[in-house]
């Protein structure tokens, strides 16, 4: 049995709601990382969790965007 039908049938609630993210997201997230985000945001104390099992491409993460740093000119030499 792969993780993805032990998630199905353990906590169907959950599965619902990374299934409804993956479509909100153009299916670009997958199962997993919607499944553990939509986890997360239902049960904050398991943060924990997430960091310390699956490690899933970083692309895949739910979580949100990174501010890129500002951008600076090249310095001129003298």
């Amino acid at each position: 049995m792969n993780s993805m039908t032990v998630r199905l049938l353990l906590s169907p609630v959950n599965s619902l709601k990374a299934v409804r993210m993956m479509r909100k997201s153009g299916w670009v997230i997958s199962f997993d990382a919607a499944w553990r985000a939509s986890r997360i945001a239902a049960h904050p104390d398991e943060l924990g969790y997430r960091d310390s099992g699956h490690g899933p491409p970083a692309a895949q993460e739910a979580l949100p965007p990174q501010v890129p740093p500002p951008h600076r000119e090249p310095r001129q030499p003298h």
